[in-house]
């Protein structure tokens, strides 16, 4: 090689499977192969929802207040109450 002639590139290893290549591995496993405890639940999702229901219920239903009609309301405020 002349002194002056540029280094040959080192040959890149394949980066992986093609999108279209049959062997490529699943990019997530099948919900068949998970373990129970990381399956989906609707049983734990209905209980979720329905304990944020009844936290709701219990913290903010406080007493209403009674209604009055507006002009009952302007009354009020004009005499200072």
């Amino acid at each position: 090689m002349p002194p002056h002639s540029p280094k040959p590139e080192p040959r890149r290893a394949p980066r992986g499977y093609s999108d279209t290549d049959p062997a490529r591995p699943p990019r997530r496993p099948p919900l068949r192969d998970l373990k129970p405890r990381a399956r989906f639940s609707l049983a734990y999702y209905l209980a979720l929802i329905g304990g944020m229901l009844a936290l709701q219920w219990i913290f903010f239903s406080g007493i209403d207040a009674p209604e009055m009609p507006y002009s009952e309301f302007r009354a009020a405020v004009e005499a200072g109450r």
